[in-house]
């Protein structure tokens, strides 16, 4: 809930401030990934699942964009995440 929390902010916040509050974001659902992982939720769980999908709704464009040497970040966690669910 704390990495929606900054996304939904930086959503409505421009500038240096917006980047500043993504960044706080993507720490928050970082942080919420390695804790589900750690307590072995398995990739189909409904609560990974559900964080996998608020985290790839992101607010910055450019860590969804392709100019990251692919898929971005957003794009590579969803990608990530839908693999894992099906080949678990």
């Amino acid at each position: 809930m704390a990495g929606d929390y900054w996304r939904y902010l930086a959503e409505f916040a421009s500038g240096d401030d917006r980047k500043a509050k993504a960044d706080k974001a993507k720490d928050k659902y970082e942080a919420a990934t390695r804790a589900a992982v750690d307590q072995g939720l398995p990739p189909t769980n409904p609560i990974r699942l559900g964080l996998a999908l608020n985290y790839s709704a992101c607010p910055e464009p450019e860590r969804c964009s392709a100019a990251e040497g692919g898929s971005g970040t957003c794009t590579r966690l969803a990608r990530r995440a839908a693999l894992g669910g099906c080949l678990s």
